[in-house]
């Protein structure tokens, strides 16, 4: 069955069972699909929102199942934040990570074998970094945050090895002067010891 094309001053028209978008959207456009919300204004798709004010305009949670690929900045200006607190015991909370190799079972992932946490375990230890999907129960993982939590392990451990160098220097340091102090006190002992040979040989 062939359907009659619909056109509209906004740019839709929908031809058969193709939505087509074309000309400027010069006024905000909605497509309503049992509760299923896309706005179009300008050129941007705004889902969960009236006012897109970029290409792909999310308000909520994404779900994705495969692969992502971001080219763009994540939004990390200081003038957004507040309750900024510095990290604590990074070193010691990844201590208690456990990174696995695994594959996903037949159609819940990418294929092949993967690299990453198990999300129960990681929800231990750092609960923010974990997502659990309010319908299905199943955990996801913000592995970008652990970024972060890695910058501040590094730079804790580096500053055990610098304390551990300073230690064995001092080490190092005190274990020559106690050489030196031997070898003075054998000079010593030598000329004790010479002195006395010779006294005794002009008895």
């Amino acid at each position: 069955m062939t359907l009659p094309s619909f056109g509209a001053n906004n740019g839709i028209t929908l031809t058969n069972n193709s939505l087509s978008l074309g000309g400027s959207l010069s006024q905000a456009t909605t497509i309503n699909q049992s509760g299923f919300g896309m706005h179009f204004m300008g050129g941007n798709v705004g889902i969960g929102t009236t006012q897109p004010g970029y290409a792909l305009d999310v308000v909520g949670t994404i779900r994705a199942s495969g692969s992502m690929l971001a080219t763009n900045f994540t939004t990390s200006d200081r003038r957004l934040k507040t309750n900024i607190l510095p990290l604590r015991d990074a070193l010691g909370g990844v201590t208690h990570l456990r990174g696995v190799r695994y594959t996903f079972l037949p159609g819940k992932g990418p294929t092949g074998s993967q690299i990453g946490f198990l999300a129960q375990e990681l929800e231990q230890q750092y609960p923010e970094l974990v997502f659990t999907d309010p319908t299905t129960g199943l955990k996801a993982v913000n592995y970008a945050q652990l970024t972060p939590i890695l910058v501040e392990a590094i730079k804790e451990q580096q500053q055990q090895i610098e304390a551990l160098k300073t230690q064995a220097s001092s080490a190092i340091e005190r274990a020559k002067q106690a050489e030196a102090t031997t070898a003075s006190f054998e000079r010593r002992l030598q000329v004790l010891e010479s002195n006395g040979v010779r006294a005794q040989a002009g008895r």
